[in-house]
């Protein structure tokens, strides 16, 4: 059995998107809690500390590189207001490539040019 708080932020945001749910993901860190929105398969808001949007999502990357986790999910009563406007898949590939990791959307993505690209 798979423990969730070992998954890589990157296979969250992925699982949740992919199964198209509604929820908030909890993620506390010894440095700060992130909060990410998931609706209708996207990642629409994010928040740590005093960052809100794309920024936040970035930064939570970088943190789970480096940070254990304890992670929880609530479902998503009412919708905020919308910060992050960029597709998943498109927002994980730049947050990978913020980070160093050497990411070709190419082997991002194995069905690309049919993806959409960036």
């Amino acid at each position: 059995m798979v423990d969730v708080n070992e998954l890589a932020l990157v296979d969250v945001v992925q699982i949740f998107c992919i199964g198209r749910k509604n929820v908030t993901v909890s993620l506390r860190y010894s440095c700060g809690e992130v909060i990410l929105v998931v609706a209708d398969g996207n990642v629409i808001d994010a928040h740590y500390k005093n960052l809100r949007g794309k920024q936040a999502f970035f930064r939570a990357i970088a943190i789970d590189q480096a940070h254990p986790k304890r992670l929880q999910v609530t479902d998503l009563k009412k919708i905020p207001v919308r910060t992050i406007f960029e597709p998943w898949k498109k927002l994980i590939f730049h947050g990978l490539k913020k980070q160093g990791f050497g990411v070709l959307w190419e082997d991002f993505f194995p069905n690309y040019p049919n993806e959409v690209s960036p």
